[in-house]
């Protein structure tokens, strides 16, 4: 990928099987975008990941789709959670470059909402709001280290049970 793209994961072109599932993405940073995730030209599948408190000093804070003459970039993202994340320039959570990239979001909490993000698909069963994740950036406060405790709190925690508790689609587990 380029220098500066894709804090953790760069997503190329013609790679449309790839799959992330049951992923975790803390604490991650890119000094340009995709503070965790570059994808360029191409539709991977995320099913079951977690975003929190990543960085792009300039867009995409969690996720980056580009778009260039031969396409945009257009995952499809399923029971995932996007809470905390910055992109300096635009797209705390998720950006998307172009009228070509349109990722499909369903059944997702998002902080700010699915729909308050340009060019985003929202499918069915997307929430907002706080995950309630039990420490996001753990005792020593420094994201994407590993006392980071992102659970989702049940009913006897202090701000009460995490609105993405039992709101995943089942059927999109593999």
């Amino acid at each position: 990928g380029d220098e500066g793209t894709g804090g953790a994961i760069f997503i190329e072109e013609n790679d449309d099987n790839s799959k992330i599932v049951n992923a975790v993405f803390s604490g991650n940073t890119a000094s340009m975008s995709g503070g965790a995730i570059y994808i360029e030209e191409t539709s991977p599948k995320i099913v079951s990941a977690s975003f929190s408190e990543n960085e792009a000093y300039e867009s995409g804070g969690a996720i980056y789709n580009s778009e260039d003459f031969e396409g945009g970039s257009s995952p499809t993202i399923v029971n995932s959670i996007f809470y905390g994340n910055s992109g300096a320039g635009n797209g705390d959570q998720i950006f998307n470059e172009g009228e070509n990239s349109e990722p499909t979001v369903s059944y997702s909490l998002v902080e700010g909402g699915c729909s308050s993000i340009p060019g985003t698909i929202c499918g069915n069963g997307n929430l907002t709001g706080d995950p309630q994740f039990a420490d996001a950036d753990g005792p020593d406060d420094t994201p994407g280290t590993e006392d980071d405790d992102l659970r989702l709190q049940g009913p006897g925690s202090e701000n009460g049970p995490s609105p993405a508790i039992d709101a995943a689609d089942n059927t999109a587990v593999p």
